[in-house]
């Protein structure tokens, strides 16, 4: 399985040709800039840009005043991350807004991908990997997704990529090679990243069960160095005032993030009669119960792993954790690609030597076929199924997410070797 013939390389060729570059280039690169599309949320970046660099908060005056009161609606179409991202977006705010989100796209993917694909191609050990891999790189539909909208994922995944690829190289702590400094780069990657897309954080309890004490703490250093740069003042009325008022996203039915799932079920379950209203009053604090079971529970499976999983490993589970329990739209799980990528390769690797059921590769590509949309067959399998079972896309993307992160799990604690980079 790990040889080529000339024939099968060049079927290959042409199926990625067809499924996968000509997707990628169309959605991502060239239909976004041929209408001259800006994008609402960079947009949205550009404008909080433009505030800083006049001296000015990039958040609006009602969401500062409101503090933790009220639903959050000050804060909805307006600037709601870290102001890391929009200091960093500064050097932009004297071009187009179209111009600006081309230069930015540009950057983030040069460097993405000077990151990932020497760094896979070390990695992966077969043409079968590399090929597979670089099929999820090019059509991973969030992905796209945040090229076309020019979202904040696509600064946050080149600093993910980085440290991923930092605590690959860690030694084994047997070694007279001193590992620290893999965990030091790869921590301050890591909190430079949740600044620019706060999300990550999520990770940070699975690094501290699984006793990565190191790594937590480069990671805690990098965030409050960068919130120091991106400005002490600002930065704090992020976290006491605009991060608390969005309390109303626990309740929104369109979340591509796990306790949409019980909130859907408890909207089904909810009787027609009597007192509905109490289910729908409750259905949020139901969804938020369940999500924080299923998170308590990783975190138990990891806290069992600890002293075997790697370092990197961890990372990448941590990593899927920010969209599944976090997301708010679809774009937020291109974080995702990386645990699925290593996970891939994971799984060819272990099917080709036989230590994995050959049902294993169609279980993991039918979970991952909600999440290559862009792909023409698989939305068409898609459709056809929510269509035949009436089923919500929204339920259906979540199910994908939920059952890829499962097996990416298993594949990637699986895979560590004892006390590696601890």
């Amino acid at each position: 399985m790990s040889e080529l013939t000339g024939a099968n390389r060049l079927a290959l060729r042409l199926l990625m040709g067809v499924l996968v570059v000509y997707p990628f280039l169309k959605y991502a690169i060239v239909e976004p800039w041929s209408v001259g599309y800006e994008g609402g949320d960079f947009t949205i970046y550009y404008r909080a840009a433009e505030k800083l660099a006049a001296g000015e908060s990039p958040y609006p005056l009602e969401a500062l005043e409101s503090g933790n009161e009220g639903e959050g609606s000050a804060i909805w179409g307006e600037y709601p991350y870290p102001p890391l991202l929009a200091r960093l977006l500064i050097p932009l705010t004297g071009l187009e807004i179209i111009w600006a989100k081309r230069i930015y796209v540009g950057i983030c993917l040069a460097v993405l991908f000077s990151i990932l694909v020497p760094f896979l191609e070390s990695r992966t050990e077969t043409e079968i990997e590399r090929w597979d891999v670089a099929a999820i790189l090019l059509g991973w539909a969030p992905l796209i997704y945040s090229i076309r909208l020019g979202q904040c994922e696509l600064l946050a995944l080149p600093f993910l990529a980085l440290a991923w690829r930092s605590l690959s190289r860690a030694p084994e702590p047997d070694s007279i090679e001193d590992n620290g400094r893999g965990e030091i780069v790869g921590g301050v990657c890591l909190g430079i990243a949740a600044m620019v897309r706060v999300t990550p954080i999520l990770m940070l309890p699975a690094l501290l069960v699984a006793q990565r004490w190191r790594l937590a703490v480069w990671f805690c250093i990098g965030a409050v160095l960068n919130l120091a740069i991106a400005g002490p003042v600002t930065s704090f009325d992020f976290f006491t005032k605009v991060l608390p008022s969005m309390s109303d996203v626990s309740g929104m039915r369109h979340c591509p993030a796990f306790h949409v799932l019980v909130l859907r079920l408890v909207d089904t379950l909810a009787p027609t009669t009597g007192s509905p209203d109490w289910w729908t009053a409750r259905a949020a604090l139901f969804g938020t119960l369940a999500s924080g079971l299923f998170y308590s529970a990783v975190l138990l499976f990891l806290y069992s792993k600890r002293k075997t999983i790697e370092t990197e490993n961890l990372m990448l589970i941590g990593l899927y954790l920010a969209p599944l329990f976090a997301g708010k739209n679809p774009h937020h799980y291109a974080l995702a690609i990386l645990p699925v990528m290593a996970a891939t390769a994971i799984l060819i690797r272990g099917v080709s030597s036989g230590n994995r059921p050959v049902f294993w590769p169609f279980l993991w590509v039918v979970f991952l076929i909600p999440s290559f949309d862009y792909w023409a067959p698989a939305k068409f399998l898609a459709d056809r199924f929510c269509a035949a079972v009436s089923l919500e896309t929204v339920s259906l993307d979540i199910f994908g997410n939920v059952g890829s992160f499962l097996m990416a799990l298993i594949l990637l604690t699986q895979s560590s070797r004892p006390g590696r980079s601890r």
